[in-house]
């Protein structure tokens, strides 16, 4: 709801500054992964991309906390077998948005493309 998507806004703008909302992205993504629920994973990414439209977070620090995630789903997948689906989930909700593009989430996925998973 609106009023959830307020107080959460404000709780992230009163404890991260632009000085760690790479880390905020990083846990965010990290405690969505173990999730079940697919509207979760979608909830986070239109989260994630309403406080890159607010400017509450850059592009370039959202993109530095998914690489940081992304490097690490190789080691996750055992643990979690539908982790590509979680992270296509976010990026669904990212992308509906319409905070990036495709065209921005290239530079956090090119940490994958020496991935064997």
């Amino acid at each position: 709801s609106h009023r959830k998507l307020e107080e959460a806004t404000l709780a992230v703008q009163d404890y991260f500054d632009w000085t760690n909302t790479a880390s905020l992205t990083r846990e965010a993504l990290a405690l969505m992964l173990d999730r079940v629920v697919v509207q979760d994973h979608i909830l986070v990414g239109k989260f994630l991309g309403h406080l890159i439209q607010i400017k509450q977070m850059r592009k370039e620090d959202f993109n530095s906390g998914f690489s940081q995630i992304l490097e690490l789903c190789p080691d996750f997948i055992v643990d979690i077998p539908k982790l590509w689906t979680h992270v296509g989930a976010l990026l669904a909700g990212l992308l509906l948005s319409e905070a990036v593009t495709f065209k921005d989430l290239a530079e956090p996925l090119v940490v994958l493309k020496g991935s064997k998973e």
